[in-house]
C-alpha cells in the first residue's frame, strides 16, 4: 500500500502520545489475533483526486458517497473485503472526524488525527477503537 509507514514503527505499543515539533499527538494501535486485510484511510486532498484519475489506488464504498468524497481507502484487499470491515456504522462515524487516519497492516490497527489532539477527540478515537474492536470481534 502506498504511503503505508506508520504501523511499522510503532512495535507493541498500545496507547500513547507522541510529542512532535510544538504538539501533541494521540495515537492508537490495535493489535488483532483476526487477520485482518491491509488498508489505509487517509483524509482526501485535490491531489489525491487528480492522482486517482490516471492510477485508480481510491477504493469507492457502495452507499456510501460521504465517506467517499472526503477519505482515501487504499488497500491491496478487494472491495467486499475491504466493505466487511468498514461497515456503515463505522464510516459514518469516521465522516464526521477532521483528518482522521486509520492504517491497517499486518492486523496491526493505527488509528491518529493528523493534527494537534484536542481532549474530545481523543475520547473520540477511543470510542473508534472501541467499535473497529467489536466489528473485528463479531466479523468471524
Amino acid at each position: 500500500i502506498r504511503n503505508s509507514y506508520a504501523v511499522d514503527v510503532m512495535n507493541n505499543y498500545t496507547f500513547f502520545e507522541t510529542n512532535h515539533i510544538s504538539g501533541r499527538y494521540l495515537v492508537i494501535l490495535i493489535e488483532s489475533k483476526i487477520e485482518l486485510p491491509d488498508l489505509i484511510i487517509r483524509p482526501s486532498t485535490m491531489a489525491d483526486k487528480v492522482s486517482n484519475l490516471l492510477l485508480h489506488f481510491d477504493i469507492k464504498l457502495d452507499n456510501r458517497p460521504k465517506f467517499n468524497a472526503e477519505y482515501i481507502l487504499e488497500s491491496g484487499a478487494t472491495k467486499p473485503v475491504c466493505e466487511s470491515l468498514l461497515t456503515p456504522e463505522l464510516t459514518s462515524v469516521i465522516e464526521k472526524q477532521k483528518d482522521f487516519c486509520l492504517e491497517i497492516r499486518e492486523s496491526r490497527i493505527l488509528i491518529k488525527y493528523q493534527h494537534e489532539m484536542q481532549l474530545e477527540e481523543s475520547m473520540n478515537l477511543l470510542a473508534i477503537g472501541k467499535l473497529l474492536d467489536y466489528i473485528i470481534k463479531n466479523k468471524s
